[in-house]
């Protein structure tokens, strides 16, 4: 067994997977097309027929191995690369995408080698379930 007591929460979670720093707190300042402000926290948009460009479309550090994400309602979620900015076809699709169940801490690894030399970034796109926005806290290790 690893001896991290002697770390705060986020050191003894970098020091589990073998590697000192890269800990960001995600907020609506990440977000891709329309970046809100530094500090507001990230909302997953109302679901309904036609919004399902109401996705939003969150940067993921580089380097990132995990995201550690805490919704406070359902939310639609998916991975996936992009260039400079998103496209209609990088929105949520209800039909496919997977469903997150709310009010849960959950840890998800980021895909690797799912980027290409013309989408070098990942992003992680969330949509609420509902017509009803939530907000969705996102960090990124």
């Amino acid at each position: 067994m690893a001896k991290l007591h002697g770390f705060s929460v986020q050191e003894a979670l970098n020091a589990s997977l073998g590697q000192m720093g890269d800990f960001k707190v995600l907020d609506a300042s990440d977000k891709i097309d329309g970046a809100g402000s530094a500090g507001d926290s990230i909302t997953a948009g109302g679901y309904g027929s036609p919004t399902l460009t109401n996705t939003v479309h969150v940067a993921i550090p580089r380097g990132a191995t995990q995201i550690l994400i805490y919704p406070e309602g359902d939310i639609y979620w998916r991975f996936s690369s992009y260039a400079t900015s998103t496209t209609t076809d990088d929105d949520i699709d209800n039909d496919t995408d997977l469903k997150m169940v709310g009010g849960n801490l959950i840890s998800l690894a980021v895909p690797r080698g799912a980027t290409t030399s013309d989408k070098p970034n990942m992003m992680f796109s969330i949509l609420s379930t509902s017509a009803t926005t939530h907000v969705v806290r996102i960090v990124g290790v």
